[in-house]
């Protein structure tokens, strides 16, 4: 795998929030800052995949609960105040990396409490086929196995300055902010980022 990084990778701890194109995204992310992943609980329970991630430490959530989403933060929380950086993907499921769902909001009210800067993260395969998500016709094995055939895959990590949170500005509009960065080139932007 060919990774291209743009921008400057962070030095001091953050958030790490990034659009979401499959799989492969937290470990190319991870590969280049340290970070605690916040992943579907669905994934702990993948062969091999889930043992693995578990034994990563990573952070499991269970969508649309809303007792596993504070669980969630708590546990974000905990991890920061260790000096971790987190990595998350707010919108919350993968796309082909056409365009950027709404984010959710939550990760950004911890940024706004503890302090600690968001950092945007733009994942861009040279290859859209290279992306997987949720709504692809191909099943995980079938993409995996198509994607280690190739003699190449190309993607492009970018970095952007870290953002502050400003007192004035509630998560849901930093998390807007932050997405509309990400949005910024090579994507286009769903209307409903609120």
């Amino acid at each position: 795998m060919n990774v291209d990084v743009k921008g400057t990778i962070p030095k001091q701890q953050c958030i790490l929030v990034s659009n979401h194109v499959g799989y492969l995204d937290p470990v190319i992310i991870a590969s280049k800052v340290k970070c605690l992943p916040i992943a579907k609980k669905e994934l702990s329970t993948w062969p091999i995949f889930g043992y693995c991630l578990k034994k990563f430490g990573l952070i499991f959530y269970e969508r649309q609960n809303v007792h596993s989403g504070v669980k969630t933060i708590y546990q974000s929380f905990k991890a920061l105040k260790k000096g971790s950086n987190m990595l998350v993907f707010p919108e919350g499921t993968t796309t082909r990396g056409d365009t950027v769902l709404p984010f959710k909001r939550g990760m950004f009210g911890v940024s706004k409490i503890t302090g600690i800067p968001v950092v945007p993260v733009r994942i861009k395969f040279d290859n859209p086929n290279c992306s997987w998500a949720e709504q692809d016709s191909r099943s995980l094995a079938q993409h995996y196995w198509w994607l280690i055939s190739l003699k190449a895959i190309n993607v492009t990590i970018e970095f952007f300055d870290p953002i502050f949170p400003n007192p004035l500005e509630s998560p849901g509009d930093m998390a807007c902010k932050v997405c509309d960065i990400i949005c910024c080139t090579n994507v286009t932007s769903s209307d409903a980022f609120k």
